[in-house]
């Protein structure tokens, strides 16, 4: 793994690849590194941690050296990039125990804040091999020739089925469909 920046600095980070500008602060999310997978594989992008409390998201920006990739998510490639993340939220239960992670169907999921509305596949995903019960939101776009993969990771009693939780997701959601 390459840090492009370990972020103590309050610079923002442009992508170039999308032609975004992704702050150091999204919604309450602080963003906390910055990697440059492309140094590791080809197509492969960049990652940008962000976290809150005992909240975690990374939003990933990559191609997979796909030339053309549809914005939105009515796409086959789309579809079978979904399937993929799926089998890699498998893969990263560290006990190995796939039985122990339960995910939900991909749902088709809109938002229509600030001033882009952006639609994202999305699949929930909950591991219960960890001492307290995880849970997973991925989410899934094409957008300007790459994807753009949200993985948000956080206690289940914190997640969007609580106050707490949906308003701290909220924020986050609004900040960074306003930044696309």
């Amino acid at each position: 793994m390459d840090y492009i920046h370990d972020y103590t600095s309050s610079k923002p980070f442009y992508e170039k690849n999308i032609n975004v500008l992704f702050p150091n602060k999204l919604g309450k999310f602080e963003l906390i590194n910055i990697i440059d997978n492309e140094k590791q594989s080809t197509g492969s992008g960049v990652s940008l941690g962000y976290t809150y409390c005992e909240s975690n998201l990374t939003i990933y920006v990559y191609n997979k050296t796909i030339k053309s990739i549809e914005n939105g998510i009515v796409s086959d490639i789309i579809i079978n990039e979904m399937d993929c993340c799926i089998e890699d939220v498998y893969q990263m239960d560290k006990s190995g125990q796939k039985d122990k992670v339960s995910v939900c169907q991909p749902k088709d999921i809109t938002y229509d804040v600030g001033k882009n509305k952006l639609s994202f596949r999305c699949a929930i995903a909950n591991n219960l091999s960890k001492s307290e019960e995880m849970t997973t939101l991925l989410m899934l776009c094409g957008y300007r020739n790459n994807f753009i993969k949200i993985i948000y990771t956080t206690r289940k009693t914190m997640f969007l089925d609580t106050t707490e939780g949906e308003i701290l997701y909220d924020g986050f959601m609004s900040n960074f469909c306003n930044i696309l």
